[in-house]
């Protein structure tokens, strides 16, 4: 019995292991190891973590929250960009088309009014 068992979780790991081939595009890999397949994907679910999150935080408020990670890709991912340094890094997204001015308009915080109140709220007695 525990031969059966163990040989049906060797199965269920070959099966992952050729499905994620197609999921996560490594058909080309060179390895057959199990360990660098293993850490080839610790990276891929880290990356897609990283984007999950930086969705999260910065396009919560907008039409890119509802956005899959491939969808932006597509989309965003052809904005053409300028990034410099000169002691702080810099991003410029110039307007040019619908897709970059829709995306600099959701990573622009929005500035929202405050008021201030006067430490004399009455000037005069009632």
């Amino acid at each position: 019995m525990r031969c059966f068992e163990f040989y049906n979780e060797r199965q269920t790991i070959e099966a992952f292991f050729a499905q994620s081939r197609h999921v996560y595009n490594i058909q080309n890999m060179r390895s057959r190891q199990f360990y660098a397949i293993y850490a080839f994907l610790h990276f891929v679910f880290m990356t897609h973590n990283l984007i999950h999150w930086a969705k999260q935080a910065r396009l919560k408020q907008t039409e890119f929250i509802n956005c899959t990670s491939k969808q932006l890709f597509r989309k965003v991912g052809r904005v053409r960009a300028r990034i410099f340094w000169d002691g702080r890094w810099h991003l410029l997204i110039p307007t040019t088309t619908q897709w970059a001015a829709r995306f600099l308009d959701a990573l622009m915080p929005k500035s929202v009014p405050i008021q201030l109140e006067l430490p004399f709220a009455r000037l005069h007695k009632t």
